[in-house]
């Protein structure tokens, strides 16, 4: 659903009449051929101000290569006294196994043996954690060793790199200082010229500028209708002056804002120019210049668009990288019933901060979406709170099917079957409940997004290892054991066994092990019944972190191990996983900080989780055009979302704005979740969110928002 956002203020003009044109004609001929004598300085300046920059890029990447070799080898260091550790903890746990093993030898009834027992096995799984973990950190040591050959080779061919720049340089600045000695002296004959001979007109100009002459504000970059007519280089050239300019077509000057202000009337900027970004859009990437109309892509061109409206607005893209803005197919955003943990404008506000325009929102609040009425109240939410693009999905329960054809589809997005309780129980377990769903399903051609953890296995696992912690603080390590991968496949092969007998189109959320890739096949998703999602929390943890994260990346289905993350991440790239959605799901920190069996499942990622992404394009885990293709194109296919997802004529302008060049630092300050933390406080991303445009409209840019509260 589209969303309203709040109209900038809109610079404005006035125009002269022709009366001034005469008295700057003259004028105009010197002042141009200054102009095109100090292109020429800043050309020169341009080619000797890139080399040192590219020197100093080149040292700062060689000085970060063995700041990151030094960090590898403390790492390793750090990884063999870890090792050390956890032999000396294995040699505490056989001392303890072979004294209980030794006491049960002389109990005399059956609830102290039973007791000995358990505290043999609960040391038993401790050892085998230690095991566990000494096999990581090898593997951990062999992978840094890699890393450090791989690092030294680079940071060689770097230095080679850095003395053939300074070689370089050194030959520029020597031929191209003298150059600009005689252009600055020629620009110094002309300046005089000018200001010798057209001062008085120029100052009786300025002295009209109250009566509508020659008044433009320099930030808009109008000049009439003939400033369109500029050469596109010049165009830029006036819009990045700072001063006093004349157009050198008309006459008309360009004068500061103070002077504007005096004489502004109303304009309103509907129309916006991108210039010069690089778009990542249908698996290309390629310079190109968009045109926004209102709400709409207008055109689209690799070359410079020209005769623009003298009202367009330009956002000059030079180095940034645009991106159609993120659909994500699975937020938690708490509202109504949960709202202190999380509301529509807290976590919207977010997702916008993250590049993220597009979410659908899961119905496990409070009321839970189950029927038609909370459906139409969860809009009503929406629309009065919401800040980006939204959807909804309809819930399952055991008994609410018989309502579902009674509900208008336009309202949802999809069907949310739990086959594993989460947060909110919502699970459905009825057989035959399920054999009409799935049913239901391919009758209507309606999508079935499925939580698939089974839940006897995890009613076991709960009960066992409440058991063996009873009266012991249980680590959130043991997550993984708790909702194990046993208990996902079973559930994920039930559910694609039932989509399968009855060709209904299954979406498996939050996949999480290697073995449920086995149910799903590669290939394009608008020809696939059984699809799946990958949260970039399962892409980016595994479960060696909850050593260091506890209870803070605790969710379900849980953080599985190394193995399985690196499966999820080639499936990925290879198609077998269609789509990354976050699944944010926050709780508050209080919650978080109870003990394992206590916190709920759940963490905020929503305006981390481009970054997050990013971060694997870095790594070559995916390309950047994957990343694209799975978190904007294939979401908008999947849920049939219209006119989104892509940057295409006619399609609306929902951007995101990226510049590689700059880094982000996750930290309180700037987290804009309504819970105030993030697993991810105080890493750096080498990426930064520079601004999103919503709609069409500028809805962040830098740490601020562009909106008001809807009405």
């Amino acid at each position: 659903m589209a969303k309203k956002v709040k109209e900038e203020v809109a610079p404005k003009i006035v125009l002269r009449s022709e009366e001034a044109d005469l008295a700057v004609e003259n004028r105009l001929i010197a002042l141009y051929r200054l102009q095109q004598i100090c292109s020429q300085i800043d050309k020169i300046r341009i080619i000797r101000g890139e080399l040192p920059l590219e020197v100093q890029d080149l040292e700062d990447e060689t000085e970060g290569l063995l700041t990151r070799i030094g960090k590898i080898k403390s790492e390793i260091e750090a990884a063999k006294d870890a090792i050390a550790d956890r032999k000396i903890q294995m040699q505490e746990c056989d001392a303890l196994i072979n004294k209980y093993s030794d006491q049960q030898n002389n109990v005399r009834n059956n609830r102290e043996y039973e007791s000995l027992a358990k505290e043999i096995e609960f040391q038993e799984l401790e050892k085998q954690l230690c095991e566990k973990k000494i096999r990581d950190f090898n593997v951990h040591i062999d992978n840094y060793n890699a890393e450090i050959e791989k690092y030294n080779e680079v940071y060689e061919e770097k230095l080679a790199d850095l003395e053939q720049k300074k070689s370089e340089l050194d030959e520029i600045i020597k031929e191209t200082e003298e150059k600009e000695q005689i252009l600055l002296e020629k620009a110094e004959s002309n300046e005089k010229l000018i200001e010798e001979r057209y001062l008085t007109a120029f100052k009786r100009i300025r002295s009209n500028a109250r009566n509508g002459l020659a008044v433009v504000t320099v930030d808009r970059d109008a000049c009439g209708g003939c400033f369109n007519k500029i050469p596109h280089q010049r165009q830029m050239d006036i819009r990045m002056h700072k001063k006093i300019i004349v157009c050198e077509y008309c006459g008309r000057i360009l004068v500061d804002e103070s002077i504007a202000a005096e004489v502004q009337s109303e304009l309103s900027l509907e129309e916006k120019y991108f210039e010069n970004a690089l778009v990542v859009n249908e698996g290309k990437k390629e310079v190109l210049n968009i045109l926004v109309k209102e709400n709409r892509i207008e055109k689209i061109s690799k070359s410079p668009l020209s005769d623009l409206p003298f009202n367009t607005e330009y956002i000059d893209c030079k180095g940034l990288i645009l991106l159609p803005g993120v659909i994500d197919a699975h937020v938690h955003f708490r509202q109504p019933g949960l709202e202190e943990k999380a509301d529509m404008h807290s976590e919207s506000m977010a997702a916008l901060a993250g590049g993220v325009t597009t979410v659908l929102e899961m119905p496990n609040t409070n009321p839970a979406t189950t029927n038609e009425q909370a459906l139409k109240e969860k809009i009503k939410l929406a629309q009065e709170n919401m800040l980006c693009n939204y959807g909804f999905f309809l819930g399952l329960t055991n008994n609410n099917l018989s309502q579902v054809p009674n509900i208008n589809k336009d309202d949802y997005c999809g069907l949310k079957l739990f086959l594993g309780s989460s947060t909110g129980n919502m699970l459905v377990d009825n057989q035959s409940t399920l054999e009409e769903i799935f049913s239901y399903s391919a009758k209507s051609n309606t999508i079935i997004s499925a939580h698939c953890e089974d839940e006897s296995i995890i009613k076991a696992n709960t009960a066992h290892y409440k058991s063996l912690y009873e009266g012991k603080t249980a680590p959130a390590s043991i997550h993984p054991l708790v909702r194990s991968s046993e208990a996902c496949y079973k559930s994920s092969a039930f559910a694609v066994e039932l989509a399968k007998k009855h060709n209904a189109k299954l979406h498996i959320a939050h996949i999480s092990t290697k073995e449920e890739l086995d149910l799903l096949e590669a290939g394009d998703v608008s020809k696939k019944n059984i699809t799946a999602e990958v949260s970039p929390n399962h892409l980016w943890f595994c479960d060696e972190d909850f050593e260091k994260y506890q209870n803070q990346i605790k969710c379900n289905p849980s953080i599985k191990s190394k193995a399985d993350r690196d499966a999820l991440r080639k499936a990925l790239a290879e198609d077998k996983i269609d789509i990354v959605a976050t699944d944010h799901a926050p709780h508050r920190w209080e919650e978080k900080n109870k003990t394992y069996f206590e916190a709920p499942s759940g963490m905020p990622s929503i305006q981390h989780s481009l970054l997050m992404m990013l971060a694997l394009v870095e790594q070559e885990i995916i390309t950047i055009e994957k990343l694209v293709e799975k978190t904007a194109h294939n979401p908008a296919t999947l849920f049939g979302i219209k006119n989104r997802g892509f940057i295409r004529e006619n399609y609306f302008a929902d951007f995101v704005l990226i510049d590689s060049k700059q880094k982000t630092t996750v930290i309180k300050e700037n987290i804009y979740y309504k819970c105030k933390w993030s697993p991810l406080e105080n890493i750096t991303f080498n990426n930064k969110v520079i601004s999103t445009y919503l709609n069409g409209k500028k809805v962040f840019e830098n740490g601020n928002f562009f909106f008001e509260k809807i009405k």
